[in-house]
């Protein structure tokens, strides 16, 4: 698959996870957060400061854009991408999906939540999101990768998964 993307909860370490696939792999990053502000001119609190659905929308019409692109590519996405059925086709027809699992409790200790649109340092707010997206993050992927050690760990493990993975 010349198509990656990793999907998982807000904190969960895409991001950074992202960036040490693209230098271990040598495969381009498209943070979809950074090219839906880019495609929308607006940032990401921005789009959501017109609703939850200004964003998704925008975030869909991102997905597929990215999806559309030739060669090869790592898309860290942002942890709502899942809530949207025709996200998640396009994810599994166009991408090897990677579920990256962190513990809740280990994202909580990690993330700034005054950042996260949808936490603002709330972690009963991150509590009900992890409820509601884990099987829906679990029926995305085609990987299911546990974040609990050491990020380096984790990357490895991916990149093992990704070259052994047969449909």
């Amino acid at each position: 698959m010349d198509k990656v993307a990793l999907i998982g909860m807000p904190g969960c370490g895409k991001s950074t996870i992202g960036k040490l696939l693209e230098s271990k792999l040598s495969i381009s990053l498209i943070d979809l957060d950074d090219y839906i502000t880019k495609m929308e001119g607006k940032s990401i609190d921005e789009l959501f400061s017109k609703g939850e659905d200004n964003f998704r929308n925008s975030e869909s019409r991102a997905l597929r854009e990215v999806a559309s692109l030739n060669g090869s590519i790592i898309v860290s996405t942002g942890g709502g991408i899942v809530k949207n059925t025709k996200n998640v086709s396009v994810l599994r027809e166009n991408f090897l999906v990677v579920f990256i699992d962190r513990p809740v409790d280990n994202i909580y200790e990690d993330i700034d939540t005054d950042s996260r649109p949808l936490l603002k340092n709330n972690k009963d707010a991150l509590i009900n999101l992890y409820n509601e997206r884990y099987e829906l993050y679990k029926g995305a992927c085609h990987i299911h990768i546990k974040n609990l050690s050491h990020i380096d760990k984790v990357v490895d493990d991916i990149i093992d998964e990704i070259k052994s993975y047969r449909p």
